[in-house]
């Protein structure tokens, strides 16, 4: 009898080892997808190469364009679905695009300063490009000019 109730006990402790086990690694398993989709999630899948362009000089009624080189750094293509501006003077010049996984795409975008009475100062004009990424959902470009009256 005792060597039925001790086979007995050792075979319920090795059924709470394995559940123990299986537990730990259902939870692993667990955490490493939440880990992998807020990873996922929070990471934004554009990098801008600079992000800030100084144009240094800048006279009045003349057109600067400047390039932004834009990478995609996520796990799936990532479309530039439109763009908005609050500063005059700034203005597009790229159709929407999509970019690939891994590629590199450029925006180049264009300002030409209209108005004497700003162009007493440095300004930082900023241009805004919207994207289907929900991470980086909207991106900010920014054009740094010192206007000079002629």
């Amino acid at each position: 009898m005792d060597s039925f109730v001790g086979a007995r006990i050792d075979r319920l402790i090795g059924m709470k080892i394995q559940y123990k086990l299986l537990k730990l690694f259902l939870f692993t398993i667990f955490v490493a997808c939440v880990s992998e989709y807020v990873r996922r999630s929070l990471l934004p899948s554009l990098r801008i190469a600079n992000p800030v362009i100084d144009l240094g000089v800048v006279h009045v009624d003349e057109v600067h364009y400047r390039t932004f080189e834009i990478e995609n750094v996520g796990d799936r293509d990532i479309t530039v679905c439109g763009n908005s501006t609050p500063c005059p003077g700034v203005f597009e010049h790229h159709k929407p695009i999509v970019i690939a996984q891994g590629a590199k795409e450029q925006i180049t975008v264009g300002l030409l300063i209209r108005d004497k009475a700003i162009a007493q100062m440095p300004h930082v004009y900023r241009y805004t490009i919207k994207t289907d990424d929900p991470a980086s959902p909207k991106m900010e470009l920014k054009l740094v000019a010192h206007c000079k009256p002629d």
